[in-house]
């Protein structure tokens, strides 16, 4: 389930191609966001902090009340961790016998990401968060340095240097052990792997005299395609992907844009930017919803970046909140499969990087409410507050005088009075269930005759 997994390995190494470095957070040391805010529509943010003795820290990707990421400590030093959303315990993954890791993505009880060794280089690990194990996955041929960007299932797919190559995306069944170098574009020297679902395998290569190209393998068939870009002719990389659909980024004639593009029917289709800004990335999708950054310019011409999320189909992006105190966020994973949305991420204060976790509960939703009943002094208004969803909604009504509260009138009747007269009544019925967020519904105003 590739698509509730970080994007982070892929916007990181475009610039660093496994020159046995990862790219660090901006900031050095970290200051605490708020521990849980409530933000719009619904959304809370969780600051979820670093491992003890750390400075700062990054979420990669979440997955059935796991969240993995980086943790750093002042010296930028790192360790992969595991974050456990019911008990609020962060889980150090320790490393491959050398300083550093970093978690990249989970699907189920298996992490990935990367990790030092201790007579140097980097590889690939696979974690087993059942048994405490963490798996050297290896590099390609003669290589010393990979990564593994993202698991579904048995397969691990990433980017190894070795053979001559500075990076090439591959393959890695834990089932059989078995490690596969993943094909480039024709005449292409170097290219990564950072998403997978199924049989298909999304990232890019590079083309000769054009750059960066972004691709889907299909690893049944052994084929790569290919995708247009949205300007046509410049770069493109692809992140995630979810069943047929693919997300990613392209450059534009402007700057860049976040791209959605469908294996089945093979468009490609633009998914828009933020009002003031021009740029946006897709980073991960999961259940219809589209997860990334965007930026937005200020008044000096400055930017900053700014998690956002949008359905795959028709919408525009949406802003997640950040709390007081921070100026920038990037959305890396998603997961819409538990009745909730969870998107982990990395929310930027002035003082440093810390990972979070946006949570927005599944919604109460109800019928609009009718006023039943002669609206004249002295005669008496029933609501009928229709039906409402899931079971066990509790509902509650305030009747309202022009729009505003009548003080009392909370009941399921409301006797008309002289104060009444030449207004309009109308009711409002709000749900409450634990578990979700509450909704309300106003019915439509009706005139009390002078």
């Amino acid at each position: 389930m590739s698509s509730r997994r970080s994007r982070t390995l892929g916007r990181a190494s475009l610039a660093v191609l496994l020159a046995g470095l990862v790219a660090w957070p901006v900031g050095a040391a970290g200051n605490p966001a708020d521990p849980a805010r409530e933000g719009s529509s619904g959304w809370s943010v969780r600051d979820l902090g670093t491992l003890p003795g750390h400075a700062s820290s990054e979420a990669a990707g979440v997955d059935r009340g796991i969240v993995v990421g980086t943790s750093y400590d002042e010296s930028l030093a790192s360790r992969a961790f595991a974050y456990d959303i019911g008990t609020g315990r962060m889980r150090d993954l320790g490393t491959l016998g050398g300083e550093s890791s970093g978690a990249t993505a989970i699907d189920g009880d298996t992490v990935v990401g990367w990790s030092d060794l201790a007579g140097g280089g980097q590889h690939a690990f696979a974690f087993d968060l059942e048994d405490g194990s963490m798996r050297d996955l290896g590099a390609l041929d003669d290589g010393r340095y990979s990564v593994a960007a993202d698991v579904d299932g048995e397969i691990v797919v990433g980017s190894s240097d070795g053979g001559g190559h500075s990076s090439r995306p591959f393959a890695f069944d834990l089932a059989t052990g078995e490690l596969t170098a993943l094909a480039l574009l024709p005449g292409g020297s170097f290219g990564q792997a950072l998403g997978v679902d199924g049989d298909l395998v999304v990232g890019w290569s590079d083309v000769p005299d054009e750059g960066a190209r972004a691709v889907v393998h299909d690893l049944s068939a052994g084929t790569v395609i290919p995708l247009e870009t949205l300007s046509g002719d410049d770069a493109g990389w692809a992140y995630a992907v979810d069943g047929g659909t693919v997300v990613g980024e392209s450059l534009t004639t402007i700057a860049s844009e976040a791209f959605v593009y469908d294996v089945r029917t093979g468009s490609v289709r633009g998914l828009g930017l933020l009002l003031l800004g021009d740029r946006s990335a897709a980073y991960a999708v999961d259940g219809g919803l589209v997860a990334g950054r965007a930026n937005v310019y200020t008044e000096d011409d400055a930017f900053y970046w700014h998690a956002v999320l949008r359905p795959v189909g028709r919408g525009s992006w949406s802003r997640l909140p950040e709390p007081a105190g921070s100026w920038s966020s990037e959305a890396h994973g998603i997961d819409a499969s538990t009745g909730q949305t969870r998107v982990a991420g990395t929310l930027s204060t002035r003082d440093g990087d810390r990972a979070v976790l946006w949570t927005r509960q599944p919604e109460v939703t109800g019928a609009r409410p009718v006023v039943r009943g002669t609206p004249a002094v002295g005669k008496r208004l029933t609501v009928q507050r229709g039906s409402w969803s899931p079971a066990g909604v509790t509902l509650t009504q305030r009747w309202l005088r022009d729009g505003k509260a009548i003080r009392g009138a909370t009941g399921t009747r409301y006797r008309v009075v002289r104060a009444d007269r030449g207004h309009r009544l109308s009711v409002a019925v709000t749900g409450h269930k634990a578990g979700y967020s509450t909704a309300t519904m106003t019915s439509a105003p009706v005139k009390v005759r002078r």
